[in-house]
C-alpha cells in the first residue's frame, strides 16, 4: 500500500473522530424553564354541603348526575363525532412522522441508472449501480428533528383532547338545557291551567257580584304575560336537541330526546385536581407546552447548521461502452468509493447566526405564551369555581323558598277545609309555588352548568390510551 494512500485514510479516520468530538461539544438546545411555582391549593372551595365521592375522577365528572340516559349520549358523542374522528386522524398522522425520524438518520441505500455521454462526442456509457448515504445528524441536527417530530405529535394530542373535553361539555350542557326546557315548559302549561281556573273562578264571583270586571281582565293579562314563555321553552328544546344530533354526528334528533325526563341534578362530588396537575390536564397549556419544544426543536437544527455538515457516501457502479457494446479493452469497468461528505460554512453575511438569533427570540415567545396559558388555566378554574359557590347559594334560596311556600299552600288548604278560608287564596298560593318551582330549575340548571363549566376548565375527560394503527383504537 502506498504511503499516500495511508495518508489519505489516516485524514479520513481523523476528520470523522474530530467532527465526532465537536458533535459532543457543540451546545443543544437546552430545555427553558416553564414555569416556576404554581399555588398548592385553589383559594376557592367547594360549597360546604358538598360530600367527597372518591370513585369521581376527571374522566368520568358527567357520572355525577347519575343519568343513564346521559352517560349513553356521551359515549355515543365520545364514538361518533366527526371532529373527534377527524383529530384521531391527526394524530395517527403525527405519529407515524415521529416513527420516521430515527430511520432517516440510519444509512439509505439506492439503485441508479444513467446514461453518459463520453468528452469526444463519440462513445455512449450507461453507468448503474448502488450508493448509499448516511446522514449522521451531528451538532444537535437529529435531537432536535425528534423533538419538532415529538412536539408536533403533542400538539396534535393536545388539540384531540381539546376537542374530546369541549365534545363532551357541550353534550352534557346541550343535555342539561333540553331536560331544563321541558321541565320549565311542564310547569308553563300547569300555570296555564291554574290561570284559567282562576279565571273561571273570578268570573263565577263577578256572576254573584262579588268581583269586577276588572280583576277578570287583570288575571287574563297576568296570564298572557306567564304564557309568552310556552313558545319560547318549545324553541330552546328544539335548538338543544338539534345540538345534541349534531355533536353526535346525526343528521337528525332521535324522537325519544322529546320524551320528558327529570331535569339532572347533582350528587355529591368533590374536585381532587390540585393546580399543578393543569400542566398535564388542561389542553391549552399541553398545547402551549408543545409550541415550546417544537421552538426548541427549530432552535437546535438552526445552531447545528452553524457547524459543518457532515454525512457518509458510498457507491459502487458499472460503466458499459453502449455504442461499441463493449469497453475499449473488453471488460466491464467498475468504480467503487466511499468517502465522507461534508459541506462547511465558512461565509454567508451572518445569515445563519441571524436565523438563530431569530429562533432563539421564537423560543423566548413560546416560553411566554406558555407562561400565559399557565395563569389563564389558574384564573378560569378559580372563576368557575366562585361561580359554582355563587350557582349552589342560588340553589339553596330556591329550595328554601319552595318549602316556605309549599307550608303556606297546605295551611290554605287546611283552612278551605275549614271553610275559613277561599278557594282563590289556594289557587293564588298553588300559583306561587309553581312559580318557585320554575325559578328553581332556573337555578338548578344553573348549578349544573357552573358544574359543567369547572370541569371544562379543570381539562376534563382526557384523551383515552391511544394505541398504534394496528386496528387498535385511539
Amino acid at each position: 500500500m502506498s504511503s499516500m494512500s495511508v495518508g489519505k485514510r489516516f485524514l479520513h479516520c481523523y476528520s470523522l473522530a474530530l467532527f465526532g468530538l465537536l458533535a459532543g461539544c457543540a451546545g443543544y438546545t437546552t430545555t427553558p424553564t416553564l414555569f416556576k411555582s404554581m399555588p398548592e391549593a385553589w383559594s376557592r372551595t367547594l360549597p360546604e354541603a358538598t360530600i367527597v365521592d372518591p370513585a369521581l375522577n376527571s374522566q368520568s365528572w358527567w357520572h355525577t348526575f347519575k343519568d343513564p340516559i346521559l352517560n349513553d349520549l356521551v359515549s355515543k358523542a365520545v364514538a361518533d363525532n366527526i371532529e373527534l374522528q377527524e383529530a384521531k386522524e391527526r394524530i395517527l398522522h403525527a405519529r407515524i412522522i415521529v416513527g420516521n425520524i430515527d430511520p432517516a438518520f440510519l444509512p439509505e441505500l439506492h439503485a441508479r441508472g444513467q446514461s453518459v455521454q463520453a468528452a469526444n462526442g463519440i462513445d455512449s456509457f450507461f453507468q448503474y449501480g448502488f450508493d448509499a448515504t448516511w446522514e449522521l445528524g451531528l451538532f444537535g441536527r437529529r435531537e432536535g428533528e425528534e423533538r419538532i417530530a415529538s412536539a408536533h405529535l403533542q400538539a396534535a394530542d393536545s388539540s384531540a383532547q381539546s376537542i374530546r373535553v369541549s365534545v363532551v361539555a357541550e353534550v352534557v350542557r346541550a343535555y342539561i338545557e333540553l331536560r331544563t326546557a321541558q321541565a320549565q315548559l311542564a310547569l308553563l302549561e300547569k300555570m296555564q291551567t291554574l290561570g284559567l281556573k282562576k279565571i273561571d273562578l273570578v268570573e263565577k264571583r263577578v256572576s254573584l257580584g262579588l268581583s269586577s270586571t276588572d280583576e277578570v281582565s287583570r288575571l287574563r293579562i297576568i296570564l298572557n304575560q306567564e304564557m309568552v314563555g310556552l313558545p319560547l321553552r318549545r324553541q330552546d328544546i328544539e335548538k338543544a336537541a338539534i345540538r345534541l344530533a349534531l355533536l353526535l354526528g346525526q343528521t337528525k334528533p332521535d324522537a325519544q330526546w322529546f320524551v320528558n325526563s327529570t331535569q339532572p341534578t347533582l350528587s355529591a362530588f368533590s374536585i381532587s385536581t390540585m393546580p399543578v396537575e393543569l400542566l398535564h390536564t388542561r389542553p391549552e397549556i399541553r398545547s402551549a407546552e408543545a409550541a415550546v419544544w417544537e421552538a426548541g426543536g427549530a432552535l437546535g437544527v438552526a445552531k447545528a447548521d452553524l457547524y459543518p455538515y457532515v454525512s457518509l457516501g458510498s457507491s459502487y457502479y458499472f460503466s458499459e461502452n453502449v455504442t461499441r457494446n463493449i469497453s475499449e479493452d473488453g471488460d466491464l469497468h467498475s468504480s467503487p468509493a466511499l468517502a465522507p461528505i461534508i459541506d462547511i460554512p465558512l461565509f454567508d453575511w451572518g445569515r445563519r447566526r441571524a436565523v438563530v438569533k431569530a429562533h432563539q427570540s421564537l423560543l423566548d415567545a413560546a416560553v411566554l405564551r406558555y407562561q400565559q396559558a399557565v395563569l389563564e388555566g389558574i384564573a378560569e378554574v378559580e372563576s368557575a369555581l366562585s361561580t359554582l359557590n355563587g350557582q349552589y347559594l342560588r340553589l339553596q334560596q330556591n329550595q328554601q323558598l319552595i318549602e316556605s311556600e309549599q307550608v303556606s299552600l297546605n295551611n290554605h288548604q287546611i283552612l278551605i277545609g275549614l271553610g275559613l278560608s277561599s278557594p282563590l287564596q289556594a289557587l293564588e298560593d298553588e300559583h306561587q309555588v309553581l312559580q318557585g318551582q320554575l325559578e328553581l330549575a332556573e337555578a338548578q340548571a344553573g348549578h349544573d352548568l357552573a358544574f359543567v363549566a369547572l370541569y371544562k376548565a379543570l381539562g376534563g375527560a382526557s384523551m383515552p390510551i391511544a394505541h398504534h394503527a394496528d386496528g387498535g383504537s385511539l
